[in-house]
């Protein structure tokens, strides 16, 4: 029989069946791999006078089914005609004769048409901010700037009297400015032709809310109970200003928060007037501490909640989340700042801040909601960033269990992210936080017990001069955990990150092996310990179906065995002379050989199993003969 004729060839279709079954029929061609995508060419007819033949080619072109000098030409070609002739007048003037009338029609040639000019690249995101920052700036700067030198201005007048004021008068004008701001702002906001200056003002006086209540507890009004009267009427204030800002926002977009649904005052309103509370009883000693944590707290907690509602796009919005920054701003200000509260103790908050912020936008975005104003992966870097300054603040402190916690949310960040990407950076990372966890893990112990701890062991050990050997025991345990998690990524499928999580532990392995070389006693418990744990680690590789690299495991498993046994002899016998060590290795040669030999090969696993028993038999035999040279030598 002879063989197809090379080449391609061509069929040609009727396609007066329905456009369906023209479509299935090519679904069937392609699943059965009978098409590519060049191997397809459709002619079309359609009438050239069709009204929405120019909207069906720009549809096409857009698709990019048709190049845009084809477009050109088929309409130079088919949708042109020539202008009429102008008629002409009875009288001709001289002037006209003498001129040669101009030709009005000219043929099109493909040069006639301009240059399709390039489309200007999207800005990125510091581009934009900074378009509307200058969009913005020659306007709100000079509101801002009135507004600043009428309260300097008033206070540099008021200040040669201001000793003969009472602490209710001082906070008195304070109080009057942030009213007169927000009354003009209501005024303004109703009058609907001046909404950029409502904004502002309306913008100010809600910035000064917390340094309002800042100025009541700064003042004292709480010493004296005629000035409570004070407090209660501006509390009352200033509250309504909070709440009724989102009524004056409504129905001219640029409210304080726009909602979707706007049936009831959202969290953040709350949340941002519970900040400003959070400015009273500054006088009673931890509760700064407490104010700055708290105040982070429901700030995350009320984030979480709205971010969590599908109905409700609040988080993205740009005016509520800067406020409610600002508002945890004033209180970390006031607290290292103004009282003077170590920074060390606020690691945890900033840690906190950075965690969330990454939290909030690693995760994907539901379609229905708006497109967050925040560039994504700036701001995911801004809350890693974050993290680890609220890790560097606290680490240093002498009980860092702040430092403790916020390794612990850096753990879970590249948990989270080696779920998603499963890249090896983000597996050492974890593994290096998971490491120095460790190390503050010792830091947590107060120090006696850390004293008693160490003479207790080096003591049983001998250790007295080298007490740094007992990391060989102490970081064992990180071993067999990275050893499971490499484990638990081969059952996911992940082989190429759980042998680089494997490579990872023999490194560690290996070094913790060299650290305790000076000591045979912890040198022997390190080889138990390795070899255990290696003949765990070949024999799960065996039952997983996992083939390469198998025969390495079997080799460095069995050699690590032979050598324990060796450290632990020199151990218990350690004037041991030449030619005992050697007999001792003829024992171990003898031992082998007699393992391989009677070892029944059911299975390749025990094949490699006999095949390391002979290599290392052959190995001691050679290592005796070699202690007996060296001992008729001497």
């Amino acid at each position: 029989m002879s063989s197809p004729r090379e080449g391609s060839i061509t069929i040609a279709l009727k396609t007066n069946t329905s456009q369906s079954k023209l479509l299935e029929a090519l679904a069937l061609w392609q699943e059965l791999g009978l098409l590519s995508e060049t191997s397809i060419d459709i002619i079309f007819k359609t009438k050239a006078s069709h009204p929405a033949l120019l909207e069906g080619l720009d549809a096409w072109l857009r698709l990019g089914l048709l190049q845009e000098t084809f477009v050109k030409r088929l309409c130079r070609e088919h949708l042109t005609c020539a202008l009429p002739e102008p008629s002409v007048t009875p009288k001709v003037s001289a002037l006209s004769v003498a001129k040669p009338a101009p030709q009005l029609v000219s043929p099109l040639a493909s040069n006639d048409f301009a240059p399709e000019t390039p489309k200007p690249k999207k800005p990125n995101w510091i581009a934009q901010m900074w378009q509307s920052l200058q969009a913005e700036f020659s306007v709100r700067w000079l509101l801002f700037l009135g507004m600043f030198m009428v309260v300097v201005s008033s206070g540099v007048l008021a200040a040669s009297q201001w000793d003969n004021f009472p602490a209710a008068g001082q906070y008195g004008v304070l109080l009057a400015y942030t009213l007169s701001f927000w009354g003009i702002s209501a005024w303004t906001t109703k009058q609907g032709n001046l909404p950029l200056t409502a904004q502002t003002l309306r913008v100010v006086s809600l910035l000064l809310i917390p340094v309002n209540f800042w100025a009541m507890d700064g003042f004292g009004l709480w010493r004296h109970p005629l000035n409570w009267l004070v407090v209660a009427v501006a509390t009352v204030a200033l509250s309504a200003i909070v709440l009724s800002s989102i009524l004056l926002g409504r129905g001219y977009g640029n409210g304080f928060l726009r909602l979707r649904q706007q049936q009831s005052f959202p969290l953040p309103i709350i949340n941002y007037l519970g900040l400003s509370y959070l400015n009273w009883g500054w006088g009673i000693p931890g509760f700064p501490i407490g104010a700055v944590y708290l105040g982070i707290g429901s700030t995350i907690a009320t984030l979480y909640i709205e971010s969590r509602k599908k109905n409700s796009a609040i988080i993205f919005d740009v005016a509520g989340f800067r406020i409610l920054v600002y508002g945890i701003g004033i209180l970390l200000f006031r607290a290292i700042f103004v009282i003077g509260v170590d920074i060390e103790q606020l690691g945890l908050a900033i840690g906190m801040c950075g965690w969330f912020l990454y939290w909030l936008y690693q995760k994907p975005q539901a379609p229905s909601l708006p497109v967050s104003p925040f560039p994504r992966l700036p701001m995911i870097w801004l809350g890693g960033s974050l993290l680890v300054v609220g890790w560097l603040v606290c680490v240093a402190a002498e009980f860092p269990w702040q430092a403790m916690i916020v390794s612990g949310l850096g753990v879970w960040l590249f948990v989270n992210r080696l779920l998603k990407f499963w890249r090896r950076s983000d597996l050492a990372a974890m593994l290096a936080i998971g490491l120095q966890m460790v190390w503050l893990s010792w830091r947590l112990i107060p120090p006696s017990i850390q004293t008693w701890l160490l003479e207790t062991a080096t003591t049983l050990t001998h250790s007295q001069e080298t007490p740094y050997v007992l990391l060989s025991l102490v970081l064992f345990p990180y071993l067999v955990l990275i050893v499971g998690l490499a484990d638990w990524l081969y059952q996911r499928k992940k082989h190429d990150l759980a042998e680089f999580a494997e490579v990872i532990a023999l490194g560690i392995g290996v070094n913790l092996t060299t650290l305790c070389f000076s000591n045979p006693l912890l040198l022997t418990i390190n080889g138990i310990n390795s070899a255990i744990t290696l003949g765990i680690v070949t024999q799960r590789r065996d039952r997983l179906g996992i083939k390469p690299h198998l025969r390495l495991r079997v080799y460095l498993t069995h050699s690590t065995a032979i050598a324990t046994v060796i450290s632990a002899i020199n151990y218990l016998f350690p004037n041991l002379h030449l030619g005992g060590f050697s007999a001792i290795l003829l024992a171990l040669m003898v031992a082998e050989w007699s393992l391989s030999l009677k070892m029944p090969a059911t299975s390749d696993y025990v094949k490699i199993w006999r095949e390391s028993a002979w290599h290392l038999g052959l190995s001691l035999a050679g290592l005796s003969y070699l202690l007996l040279c060296v001992n008729y030598s001497a």
